[in-house]
């Protein structure tokens, strides 16, 4: 039987209206772990989306305390994307991960016959679906072997622009090519949720501290000569989207949830 996407759907999804402050979104994402929030009307009909990355790139622009306060007052309209990738409630999980792939995006609303959100799928639900068909491949085929990194002297704002620059939503920290930690957008708006209620002045010394202050050094890793499939396994276990790539302790690439869609979208056209 071909896999549909009411089987997978993600429901019900968290939304947000546009004339909320991001402040708003800022609190949703840190309060309920997700990193994108489609935009609804009154009617829960889908006009945009807004995700982390999008409140990383908007903070990335400031360079005072005025600056970070003035961008997180305007409404979520005003940052949103608006020309949103969506999938419909009876269509299959093969257009939801083509749709993610050809947008660039890390996941998609699901809407019903009338334009309604009813729900999301993302790259992690996408994986789970096939974690025990993921092998046969190692981690070295796959991963990223030109990997962006930061050292741990950068403040937590220089590594976000670093992020918005690149395009990437997680950076590696290295120093002398050892992997001392990993930093997220999620880590950037837990950051921000957390001084919330503080004046602008803290809220910008907030994002000048040593990015080590707000990184995982814990990091789980996997070595380049083992199978996908275990580096899928950590990823569900740790709930992570992404594992850096060592040998003899030295970072050689990075492997995400996004690489599996090369081994996951054969699989899904060969269901009937």
């Amino acid at each position: 039987m071909e896999a549909y996407i009411e089987y997978v759907v993600r429901k019900p999804v968290v939304t947000i209206v546009g004339d909320v402050p991001l402040w708003d979104a800022v609190w949703i994402m840190a309060e309920k772990g997700f990193r994108r929030l489609p935009v609804v009307d009154g009617e829960s009909r889908l006009i945009g989306i807004i995700t982390a990355t999008d409140l990383v790139r908007k903070l990335s622009t400031v360079h005072s305390a005025d600056g970070v306060s003035g961008a997180l007052d305007i409404a979520v309209s005003d940052v949103m994307t608006r020309d949103v990738a969506y999938v419909g409630i009876d269509q299959r999980l093969l257009d939801a991960l083509r749709a993610m792939i050809e947008r660039g995006v890390g996941g998609v609303p699901v809407l019903n016959g009338k334009g309604r959100v009813r729900g999301i799928v993302t790259e992690r639900d996408v994986v789970k679906v096939f974690t025990d068909e993921i092998c046969g491949v190692s981690v070295w085929e796959l991963m990223t072997k030109d990997v962006v990194t930061v050292g741990p002297d950068v403040s937590v704002v220089g590594a976000l622009r670093v992020m918005v620059e690149r395009g990437f939503r997680r950076l590696p920290i290295v120093e002398d090519r050892n992997l001392i930690g990993i930093v997220t957008v999620m880590d950037v708006i837990r950051l921000l949720a957390a001084n919330r209620s503080r004046p602008p002045e803290t809220l910008w010394e907030a994002l000048c501290r040593n990015i080590m202050e707000v990184a995982t050094p814990n990091v789980v890793t996997i070595r380049g000569d083992r199978d996908v499939g275990e580096a899928a396994e950590l990823m569900m276990e740790f709930n992570i989207g992404a594992l850096p790539v060592l040998n003899g302790g030295k970072l050689i690439g990075i492997i995400t949830e996004r690489d599996f869609f090369k081994l996951i979208e054969p699989l899904i056209s060969k269901q009937k």
